[in-house]
């Protein structure tokens, strides 16, 4: 394993919410649907698909949830693109413990690494680049928010958009990554979700391990055995620290040093 996950060898997959950022904290689409600085109208529309305390309509099962929430912000004209900035940073996303110190050390040994969120690619950017105090440049594979020239929304890129049910369509959706990296042939998953470890679907490499986190805060259909039994490793609770996943890291860039 050491030999494997050394960062001359490494591809890494990760997702966002509740992976680098805290179990228990708001999520991209809480973002987009419930800041007090929105219009009212707009958070009282998006307020049904935030409530899962009661079945929701077939309507909006599967990717339809994605597709409802795009009409929504599209039909408000919102978020602005000169209010996203600040909306993100008064938002209260937490960074996990030890998320900021891992994306660091990766992006300081050139290992490339892969973002694949069912959120929002700007929400994610906006968020790394005020938590980083530097630009993120890595590839962020999500919905894009797009304005006219007047900074107003007019729609929400792809269609279909991305959603937790097709991380399997990662390797399609981001060729040019992909091949960037080919003679890389290990690949670590990061993710809160099974359905996270998707993103290897088609993926040419060698190796596969995967960290999964387990947070307090969870659907009740996430049996912990199974993934205990699917990650190579799980860190539990809401504010599980990356930390030993970097930890292990180093210990293979020191393996791969001193061979």
């Amino acid at each position: 394993m050491l030999k494997a996950l050394a960062p001359q060898n490494l591809i890494v997959i990760t997702d966002f919410d509740a992976t680098l950022t805290c179990g228990d904290g708001p999520q991209c689409h809480d973002v987009l649907g419930t800041a007090p600085s929105l219009p009212a109208s707009l958070r009282a529309d998006f307020a049904p698909l935030l409530d899962f305390s009661v079945p929701h309509p077939p309507a909006w099962h599967g990717a339809k949830w994605w597709e409802r929430a795009n009409e929504i912000l599209v039909a408000h004209g919102v978020p602005t693109r000169a209010a996203l900035p600040a909306l993100v940073r008064d938002a209260g996303l937490t960074p996990r413990p030890g998320a900021l110190r891992l994306l660091q050390w990766l992006e300081a040994r050139g290992v490339p690494v892969l973002i694949v969120s069912a959120g929002c690619t700007d929400i994610v950017r906006a968020f790394l680049e005020e938590e980083l105090d530097a630009p993120w440049s890595g590839p962020v594979s999500s919905n894009q928010l797009r304005w006219n020239e007047a900074g107003t929304l007019v729609a929400v890129d792809p269609y279909p958009p991305c959603t937790s049910l097709d991380k399997d369509r990662t390797c399609e959706r981001n060729p040019r990554f992909f091949a960037s990296c080919s003679s890389r042939r290990s690949l670590l998953i990061l993710g809160d979700s099974l359905s996270d470890l998707d993103v290897g679907t088609g993926v040419d490499r060698d190796a596969t391990y995967s960290v999964g986190l387990l947070n307090d805060l969870r659907p009740p259909w996430c049996d912990p055995d199974e993934y205990d039994a699917r990650f190579t490793a799980v860190l539990r609770g809401d504010r599980a620290s990356l930390d030993p996943v970097t930890d292990l890291l180093e210990r293979a860039e020191a393996a791969a040093t001193s061979s």
